[in-house]
């Protein structure tokens, strides 16, 4: 069941340590992440416990790129996988770094070791003009228009660590040698030049992750070039400290910051950032970072209105209508128009902490969907729903169920692991599970 973060977590202290039952919690977290306590696990015994993920296909060049969620916090030494990949209809020239084996139409299999990273890819598809439809609106997917954002940017920042190399660095620095040219170390704002730039760089280049400042940029001509990997700490872990008070204050008064990323994806901190709409983000090679630099003009997705929510990566939009349509699409289209929305109505309440707004959960709860101001518990019975006050009526779309054509097939067996629905998508999502230990403690996870 679907409920707020204080009553899942009231419910599941109460139990967990006290008495001998088995309830299950699954949390969001900052950095597009979800938490999952099991309890108890012991030694010799397993869990197994099954989590709907409706993941977006990036957009990359008319191909569409497929990423897997991946799982953190267990040891996967002697840990395999079986991926059961079904397509709404046949993929064109895919390409993927398993050796997967067809089945059949539109399925294709892989089974062995659980593999730390993998990707497939195939042609672009036409979007259907089709719809889901929920109690009077319809979730319609579309192309998304990219729009014009005109800037003539006269300082660049660096946001450098161990994921940027020596050759991306120079070529960086010979695009932007013009202007003023920034990095941030040890606290202070320091402008690169040819006698200090490899110096600089090299010593920067160790650090694991990067934490950069984006309220103290010169907006608005300003731009921060950044590439980083999944590793950084996660804003609730700064609670307390000057960069968080600083941040919490700062960013509510100022518009977003212009990010260039050269990467393939953001650190869980920047994640955090964008969803909670800090920063004006786009993505690209270098080449075409020069090219827009050199044209003062920056492809960005267009304006998010009150009913319609842009996924920049899958060059998609999504709208809620009461417009006709064939009613044939999947429900995923809510449940990832209703995160979306709900990051995006959540965003300038962020740092406040009061009431939940109960318009923002009821929009969750119809969805199903874990956010900010939404969390999943499972209790033993229907008496313990009622014991901790967490509603079972009125309970919108529900689980995806085998039984519906529309969802996941969650039920099916063959289906525990990995769900991949072509025109599927949602938030990138890690997994991390804490042992028994760690629950009665109440422990942060750490970060690895």
């Amino acid at each position: 069941m679907l409920t707020t973060p204080k009553k899942a977590e009231n419910a599941y202290k109460t139990i967990v340590g006290v008495e001998r039952r088995d309830p299950s919690l699954v949390y969001w977290q900052e950095g597009s992440s979800v938490i999952v306590r099991v309890f108890p696990v012991e030694t010799s015994e397993s869990r197994i416990f099954k989590l709907g993920i409706t993941s977006p296909l990036q957009n990359t060049n008319k191909r569409l790129v497929y990423r897997p969620s991946f799982v953190e916090g267990m040891e996967f030494e002697k840990t395999g996988e079986h991926l059961t990949i079904r397509f709404m209809q046949e993929p064109q020239h895919l390409v993927s770094s398993l050796s997967l084996e067809k089945k059949g139409n539109e399925k294709y299999e892989w089974q062995g070791k659980y593999p730390n990273d993998w990707s497939l890819t195939m042609d672009e598809v036409e979007i259907p003009e089709e719809a889901f439809h929920f109690r009077g609106k319809r979730y319609v997917i579309h192309e998304s228009l990219q729009e014009k954002l005109h800037r003539n940017i006269t300082s660049a920042y660096l946001d450098i660590n161990s994921s940027w190399n020596q050759k991306e660095f120079n070529d960086v620095y010979e695009i932007l040698k013009d202007k003023k040219i920034q990095v941030y170390s040890e606290g202070e704002f320091i402008t690169l030049g040819s006698g200090n730039k490899d110096r600089i760089f090299n010593r920067m280049q160790y650090l694991r992750f990067s934490f950069f400042p984006v309220w103290k940029t010169n907006f608005p001509d300003a731009l921060i070039i950044s590439k980083s990997n999944n590793l950084s700490p996660i804003l609730s872990d700064l609670k307390g400290s000057l960069f968080m008070e600083e941040l919490e204050q700062d960013t509510t008064v100022r518009p977003p910051v212009l990010v260039y990323d050269i990467g393939t994806g953001l650190s869980p901190y920047l994640k955090t950032l964008k969803e909670y709409r800090m920063l004006q983000y786009c993505r690209g090679d270098i080449q075409t970072l020069k090219k827009q630099l050199n044209e003062n003009e920056f492809n960005m997705p267009g304006s998010e209105s009150g009913s319609c929510i842009f996924i920049q990566e899958a060059s998609i939009s999504i709208r809620e209508t009461e417009e006709v349509y064939p009613e044939k699409a999947p429900d995923h289209l809510m449940r990832l128009y209703a995160y979306n929305h709900i990051m995006k109505s959540y965003a300038p309440t962020w740092n406040q902490s009061g009431s939940v707004n109960e318009k923002i959960l009821s929009e969750a709860r119809d969805a199903h969907v874990v956010s900010p101001i939404s969390s999943l518990i499972v209790l033993e019975s229907a008496k313990d729903y009622v014991r901790f006050d967490i509603a079972t009526s009125n309970p919108g779309l529900g689980n995806a169920s085998g039984t519906d054509k529309k969802g996941i097939p969650i039920s099916d067996p063959e289906w525990w692991g990995w769900f991949l629905i072509l025109l599927s998508f949602a938030c990138y999502l890690r997994i991390k599970q804490k042992n028994a230990v760690q629950e009665q403690t109440n422990s942060q996870p750490k970060i690895i």
